[in-house]
């Protein structure tokens, strides 16, 4: 693979040293499986930024846009939500209550089961989701824009739903 010039990664400098090190062993995919979690990475620092700046930890937004995809009413109990967003219900409760106290989310008996509480996602909450969602896809669509043209973005797709496909039903080429 060729690496483009002037644009030495970090990703470039342990590929360098791998082949250094084990001169003979073919290191293509690691580069691209590095390539990708570095990019993942910084993508993420930059859409922390944003939850940042809105005072959200990331398991708070992932809360609200969990709420925010449900349909009418945006409800569900917090071991369905603990559950969609990977986080144990210790994590769960505090990410609540945070939510809470800031007049996001709203906490109920359910109808359904008195026993069971339900969460419900308020129209405080919903604006602020929504305003930060649209405001990390733009953030990611303008660093997308000024690093690659439209042709370089289809094709970029293409290839990584092609991979990602693959590897979610687990079809190995």
């Amino acid at each position: 693979m060729n690496d483009a010039p002037g644009c030495r990664s970090t990703v470039q400098e342990k590929l360098a040293w791998v082949r250094c090190r084990w001169p003979d062993l073919e290191c293509n995919a690691a580069g691209i499986v590095l390539r990708l979690a570095r990019t993942r990475d910084l993508l993420m620092a930059r859409s922390r930024s944003v939850l940042d700046a809105r005072g959200l930890a990331p398991a708070e937004f992932e809360t609200l846009l969990t709420l925010l995809k449900q349909p009418e009413p945006p409800e569900r109990t917090p071991g369905e939500i603990a559950a969609a967003i990977g986080v144990t219900s210790g994590g769960m409760t505090k990410a609540l209550n945070k939510l809470v106290e800031r007049g996001l989310v709203s906490r109920a008996v359910s109808q359904a089961d008195r026993r069971s509480r339900i969460v419900r996602l308020t129209p405080t909450g919903t604006a602020l989701v929504e305003e930060t969602l649209q405001t990390i896809i733009q953030r990611h669509g303008a660093v997308m824009a000024d690093i690659l043209d439209a042709a370089e973005r289809e094709r970029l797709t293409a290839l990584l739903e092609k991979l990602l496909g693959s590897l979610e039903t687990g079809e190995e080429r």
